[in-house]
């Protein structure tokens, strides 16, 4: 695609864009014959020079150089700079206004602004003649200087709220269809819209989500597995683009019973049954990773389904007190920034819900402690996280998306506005999105855009190129949509496998529409659309979460009622008052507020923690506007501090104000946005107090948020001080001393303590410095000091301050003139670093021109080759014409095979992926066996030398045994013989016994002298063989 028409890029000339350049401007010839000629924008006069039988012909383009071409190039025609959203000519000076192909290159609401002034510029029944690309199939072109293509149908509608139709044709051009239209111009301007909201891409979207419900929840992706995960971004697409409610409540009821029957009651964490099959494998995303971004997921359904969880998620047993949490954060490795600022994400949103679902509001103070640590470790550079660990900056910018919402969520200040909006710009690549390479990736491109997107709520720190950048992001997600409705992870030719958190169960390939992919890629969308909705699509309004978390989008500060009672809680309670009875304050602290209540906080604090008490601090409300400023300021309760309102005055007049309230004779103005560090007044006071010719005391100061530095004057004496202000905006003074200097200046728009502080040393005071960083000034987007140092408002705010106090710097005026004579070589020192910068970068630039000229030089040979070819085709065209149909049949099997080995190939490949992995299982397994069988060789060595010596033992054992048979054999006979020996021993003592028993009577008998005689001879025959017995 060519852009530039210039005659002399070769890349133009003699292509179908010259060809189209031509006949687009022959067609404009019998639209201007004749008349007065407006042709915007011209560019380099090319095609301006084309035309003919005009009266007068005027070229406008906002391009320098391609004016300065034209001028040099093309006489008779008057060449003007300027832009065609506000055209530099009267009203009524022109017949016909030529606009070709430059509705493109502008934005949708530049686009009606030209079209206003073009009806502006018009005469009476003027004609205007536009030529402008569509949309081709409903796809953007990815020209990167198009931001804005159309329906046919919008593009007519809109040209007809100006201009009555003539003619209206759409043809094909250099790149797709084409339209024309030529309209003369109308008396009145049509009133109303030109276009209606279209849901053809939400309706896409719709019917994709439901075509993956199961039979209990919603599948990852086509074909995929039904997961908690899957059902709560389903829930939370259908939840954004508004058609919840029109899925039946039997469908709703079933998500909600799915998701809750899925919840752990010991800890509130919501556990997927999935989680059996599919554990986790992954080093990176751990299963602690995975249940906390389950739940974090879950809860968000939940809410959006209108229900919420059965059991309250464990907060104070993972994280008791600040401290815990603080140092859990302190343990996670910050190299990979967007892995631990995901797992702190889930933190903060399980705090969240604990304080506003559970009541648990302990856990506010955790919350916040987790944002201070987070602006501590903040890298000033870049804006984001993790940079200074070793994470690169889309690494770190992704970190930076996990936590805005958490500090947009509670109104807190969000710090280095300005560079992460450099960081994130960097990182946009050439095809509009924010991945490591082309094609982006669905989290890292709604990182960026959310990112930019909250920055430029603060911030109008290069906004036409934000504004840029999200149009061209905004394109290219448009066509990222897939056939199915879908959206994938990465629009590339390579169709990878992907795994969302690495998990088996959420699997899809990195160019088919998955669930989770669809929702990132549709708030980045919606936020986009929600942001620039003038220059946009006339998509339905996206509708964000309620919740800090992906889908959240702050886009308003107006509060309701539900938010104010919110954020209520959220408040951070002041420091405990000091007791000080009856004692008048040594300081009284005056701190202006307008429209800074998220800043507010830090400032109260900073003034109730100072070391040297008591202290008054009266808060000046000049007529705030912020919702939450006032909300801020109706709930301070506290016995030190007072709020007094005023309708808006301006900062000086805010100040003096709060002094003429204030009860101590020494003063300090504190901004609200800024800082006191504790022992500020304990320094500074003895000094006031030990000599009454001291006005004011200063001091060091550091700088914050948005630039480092510590800023360290030596003096504040004249004739320095009618040079430069050295002094802190906080330095505290006399009462006596202001009201001497007549008071801050309520007639200048800045610099007004500068003006003060020269005031008291004019008044005969002298000042002190206490050479320690006693103040932190908050250096911001939008701040007075941000306007003021503007070189045309600096220099004027200085004029002023010399008439103030011109005798004064009449009196000095040779010091003040050498001392702005050094200041001045100084910044030309400063200004040669820049210009040596400068060089450098023009040197880079140089290459890099180099560079696209040797590209464009090669894009011309190739051209030339491509033109050659044409000129062969064309005269060959009769001889095609003949073999079309065997061509397009040929082509038509062509397309076959071609798609057949595609698929054979991705089957080859897939196959191949499994082989290899087969085979590295195998080889796995090889060495395994092999190892095993080393082990069993050597465990059968072993057996073998047991079972020898447990043969040997055998034998040994058995001769043993047959030994001891026969000992037990010899022993059982003498055994034997031992008892009949005993038997017959027996017997013997037995018959012993008895003779003896008869021998004793019969001896007894004989010892009394007698025996009586036997009454028979057998009788005494028996005792006479007895005693033979005995006897033998």
């Amino acid at each position: 695609m060519a852009e530039r028409a210039h005659p002399d890029d070769p890349a133009f000339r003699g292509t179908i864009y010259e060809a189209c350049l031509r006949e687009r401007y022959a067609f404009c010839l019998p639209f201007v014959h004749g008349r007065d000629v407006l042709d915007v924008p011209c560019g380099t006069g090319w095609g301006s020079s084309l035309l003919s039988g005009y009266v007068s012909l005027t070229g406008l383009d906002i391009d320098h150089d391609a004016i300065d071409y034209a001028r040099k190039h093309y006489a008779g025609i008057r060449f003007i700079e300027g832009s065609m959203c506000q055209l530099p000519f009267e009203d009524a000076s022109f017949d016909t206004v030529v606009c070709l192909e430059g509705l493109e290159h502008v934005y949708l609401s530049d686009a009606q602004r030209f079209l206003h002034e073009a009806h502006r510029v018009l005469r009476e029944h003027g004609i205007l003649v536009v030529t402008a690309p569509l949309l081709n199939n409903g796809r953007h072109s990815s020209n990167p200087y198009h931001l804005y293509e159309f329906v046919a149908a919008e593009l007519k509608s809109l040209l007809s709220r100006y201009f009555i139709p003539i003619h209206w044709e759409i043809i094909q051009g250099g790149d797709g269809p084409e339209a024309r239209f030529v309209g003369q111009r109308k008396a009145v301007i049509n009133a109303g819209a030109f276009r209606m909201a279209s849901s053809l891409m939400f309706d896409r979207v719709y019917d994709w989500v439901l075509s993956l419900t199961g039979e209990r929840g919603v599948r990852f992706t086509a074909g995929g597995e039904e997961s908690i995960i899957a059902t709560s971004c389903a829930v939370l697409i259908l939840e954004g683009i508004d058609r919840l409610q029109d899925v039946s409540s039997s469908l709703r009821n079933q998500w909600i019973a799915y998701l809750q029957s899925c919840q752990r009651p010991t800890d509130g964490l919501f556990v997927d049954p999935l989680l059996e099959r599919f554990p986790i494998e992954s080093a990176i995303h751990d299963q602690a990773y995975v249940l906390d971004q389950t739940t974090y997921l879950a809860l968000q359904a939940l809410d959006a389904l209108g229900s919420a969880p059965i059991h309250p998620v464990s907060v104070q047993e993972r994280w008791p007190n600040p401290q815990a949490f603080i140092a859990w954060m302190e343990r996670l490795d910050w190299s990979n920034a967007w892995l631990q600022s995901n797992r702190v994400m889930f933190a903060l949103a399980f705090l969240v819900h604990a304080v506003e679902q559970c009541n648990q509001r302990e856990a506010a103070s955790i919350y916040h402690a987790a944002l201070d640590w987070l602006d501590a470790t903040q890298d000033r550079e870049t804006g984001v996280w993790g940079t200074r660990h070793g994470a690169s900056l889309l690494n770190g910018m992704a970190a930076a998306y996990h936590f805005l919402p958490f500090y947009e969520y509670v109104c807190r200040p969000i710090q280095c506005i300005n560079q992460l909006i450099d960081t994130t710009l960097a990182l946009q690549q050439s095809d509009g999105l924010f991945g490591s390479g082309l094609g982006g990736g669905a989290c890292e491109d709604l990182d960026a855009i959310v990112v930019l997107a909250v920055a430029a709520r603060y911030s109008r720190y290069r906004a036409e190129e934000v504004k840029r950048a999200a149009i061209r992001a905004f394109w290219a997600l448009w066509n990222a949509q897939n056939e199915d409705g879908g959206f994938g992870y990465a629009i590339r030719s390579d169709d990878q496998v992907y795994r969302f958190s690495s998990w088996g169960a959420a699997e899809s390939r990195v160019c088919s529409s998955d669930v989770w992919s669809s929702l990132a890629r549709l708030v980045a969308l919606g936020t986009i659309r929600h942001w620039f909705p003038d220059d946009t699509p006339s998509l339905p309004l996206w509708r964000f979460r309620r919740w800090p978390a992906l889908g959240y989008h702050r886009s308003t500060d107006r509060l309701d009622d539900n938010e104010r009672a919110r954020l209520k809680i959220w408040m951070r309670p002041l420091p405990a008052p000091e007791r000080h009875t009856g004692t008048e304050p040594g300081v009284s602290v005056i701190i202006p507020c307008y429209n800074l209540g998220r800043y507010l906080y830090e400032a109260l604090a900073s003034a109730l923690q100072q070391t040297l008490q008591p202290l008054e601090v009266i808060v000046v409300d000049d007529g705030s506007t912020d919702d939450y400023t006032r909300l801020v300021l109706d709930t301070i309760d506290h016995p030190q501090v007072r709020v007094i309102r005023q309708e808006n005055c301006g900062l000086p007049a805010a100040r003096n104000a709060g002094i003429r309230m204030a009860r101590s004779p020494f003063i300090c103005c504190l901004d609200a946005d800024d800082r006191l560090l504790p022992t500020y007044f304990e320094r500074v006071l003895p000094l006031l107090e030990s000599d009454p010719q001291v006005g004011f005391v200063t001091g060091h100061y550091r700088e914050f948020d948005g630039r480092s530095g510590v800023v360290a004057p030596s003096t504040c004496a004249l004739p320095d001080m009618l040079v430069v202000n050295r002094a802190i905006v906080t330095s505290l003074f006399r009462r006596e001393a202001w009201e001497r200097a007549g008071g801050y200046c309520e007639e200048l728009s800045g610099m007004h303590d500068w003006d003060l502080w020269i005031g008291i040393l004019e008044a005969g005071y002298r000042a002190e410095v206490v050479p320690e960083i006693l103040f932190e000034y908050r250096v911001r987007p939008g701040s007075m000091y941000a306007t003021t140092s503007q070189p045309e408002n600096y220099a004027r705010l200085v004029g002023q301050i010399v008439e103030r106090h011109a005798s004064l710097y009449q009196h000095w005026w040779r010091d003040v003139v050498v001392l702005y004579a050094r200041e001045h070589a100084s910044l030309a020192a400063y200004a040669e670093g820049q210009g040596r910068l400068s060089s450098q970068i023009r040197s880079n630039s140089a290459q890099q021109a180099a560079n696209w000229k040797r590209a464009a030089e090669e894009r011309a040979a190739w051209m030339a080759e491509l033109e050659a070819a044409r000129d062969y085709h064309a005269q060959q065209a009769a001889n095609w014409k003949r073999a079309a149909e065997e061509r397009a049949a040929w082509m038509a099997e062509l397309e076959a095979a071609r798609d057949y080995h595609a698929q054979q190939a991705a089957n080859w490949k897939r196959l191949a992926e499994e082989r290899a992995a087969w085979m590295a299982e195998l080889e796995a397994a090889r060495d395994y066996h092999a190892q095993q069988a080393a082990n069993w060789k050597h465990v059968a060595e072993e057996r073998a030398a047991w079972m020898a010596e447990l043969e040997a033992a055998r034998d040994y054992h058995a001769q043993q045994a047959v030994n001891w048979k026969r000992a037990a054999e010899e022993r059982a006979a003498w055994m034997a013989e031992l008892e009949a020996a005993r038997d017959y021993h027996a017997q013997q003592a037995a018959n012993w016994k008895h003779v003896a028993e008869e021998r004793g009577a019969w001896i007894a008998e004989l010892e009394r002298g007698y025996i009586r005689v036997p009454r028979s001879r057998a009788v005494w025959r028996r005792l006479m063989q007895r005693k033979r017995v005995r006897s033998t």
